[in-house]
C-alpha cells in the first residue's frame, strides 16, 4: 500500500539525500523520475522514487576511498 503514497517535492528532495529543487526538476525533465500533477502541485509516487533509488549505480569509491 505504501507504493500508492504520493510524495511532495520536499519529501523527495529529502529522500534523495537533500538534493536541490533544480536537480529534482532536471530528473523530471529528463524523464529519470516521473512526476504527477495534482492540481498545481507536483507529486511523485513512492514506488517511482524507490525504483529510481534502486536503479542508481553503486558507488565504488574514489582514489582516496571516498
Amino acid at each position: 500500500m505504501d507504493d500508492l503514497r504520493l510524495l511532495n517535492m520536499e519529501e523527495v528532495m529529502s529522500t534523495l539525500g537533500g538534493i536541490g529543487r533544480t536537480t529534482l526538476y532536471r530528473l523530471v525533465n529528463t524523464k529519470a523520475l516521473p512526476a504527477k500533477k495534482v492540481g498545481k502541485r507536483t507529486m511523485f509516487s513512492n514506488k517511482d522514487v524507490m525504483d529510481y533509488i534502486n536503479n542508481l549505480d553503486n558507488y565504488e569509491g574514489g582514489p582516496n576511498g571516498f
